[in-house]
C-alpha cells in the first residue's frame, strides 16, 4: 500500500480535505503522472463529498470531456458587470 505523507498526514490532523502533488514515491509505487494531483478526504466527510458528487451527476452539471480555445469570447453580463465596478473597460 503506498501512503502519501503529503496527502495523509494533514488530514488525519486537521480533519479537512488535503490537495498535494504527488512525490517520488507515488510516481515509483503508484505510477502518478505529471498532470495528477491528490485529493484525500477525512473518513468523516467522505458521505458529504459522495452526495455531492451523486448530485452535480444527476443534475446534468458534468465536468467538460472537451475544451475550445479562443483567443477572445463574450464575457458573461455578470462578469462583465462585476469589470464595469472596477473601472475596467470590457469592451470587445
Amino acid at each position: 500500500m503506498v501512503v502519501d505523507i503529503y496527502g495523509v498526514v494533514p488530514v488525519i490532523q486537521s480533519g479537512k480535505c488535503q490537495v498535494s502533488i504527488p512525490c517520488r514515491g507515488d510516481r515509483y509505487a503508484a505510477m502518478a503522472g505529471d498532470d495528477e494531483m491528490i485529493f484525500t478526504v477525512p473518513r468523516g466527510r467522505l458521505e458529504d463529498l459522495i452526495m455531492g458528487l451523486r448530485h452535480v451527476h444527476e443534475t446534468g452539471s458534468k465536468l467538460p470531456r472537451t475544451y475550445k480555445m479562443e483567443s477572445e469570447y463574450e464575457l458573461p453580463e455578470s462578469y462583465a458587470k462585476i469589470g464595469e465596478m472596477l473601472g475596467i473597460d470590457v469592451t470587445p
